[in-house]
């Protein structure tokens, strides 16, 4: 027997009522003086959260409860890879490849990218014991835009 591991569509209109409910707290965020933090020079983080929020309920409601995409709903919406700043994870790697400070040489910046692009080409053949790296790594995305 096969599991449903849908969420139940009371579940789903519960979280997006939080989101929602999350978005009206974060407008409703004073400073010290009592001024609306939206209408402040601070209003960044507000602003962001509050698009992020509107993007995952929208989102939310047309690949999960709406009509899908080509008629195919999704059992779920993986939003951690929403939020994720490609370019960054990527320059994150290299800095941790070398074990550089958070600025490395262009000397430095050319070895470790050189090494894990040959690191990406690695096959592994069936009877090993490497698994094989999952599609949605960050450098075999970032070696598909560049090619």
């Amino acid at each position: 027997m096969v599991k449903d591991t849908r969420l139940p569509s009371h579940n789903v209109s519960m979280r997006l009522a939080f989101l929602r409910e999350c978005k009206e707290f974060l407008l409703q965020l004073q400073n010290s003086n009592g001024q609306l933090l939206v209408n402040t020079k601070r209003r960044t983080f507000v602003v962001g959260l509050c698009v992020t929020i509107d993007s995952v309920v929208y989102l939310t409601e047309q690949l999960l409860a709406g009509c899908g995409i080509n008629g195919v709903k999704l059992k779920y919406l993986a939003t951690y890879k929403l939020s994720q700043d490609q370019i960054e994870t990527l320059f994150s790697v290299i800095r941790r490849r070398g074990g550089w400070s958070n600025n490395p040489t262009c000397l430095q910046f050319s070895f470790a990218y050189r090494a894990l692009l040959s690191h990406i080409g690695v096959v592994a053949i069936a009877t090993a014991n490497v698994q094989i790296a999952a599609s949605g790594d960050i450098l075999s995305f970032f070696l598909h835009c560049i090619v």
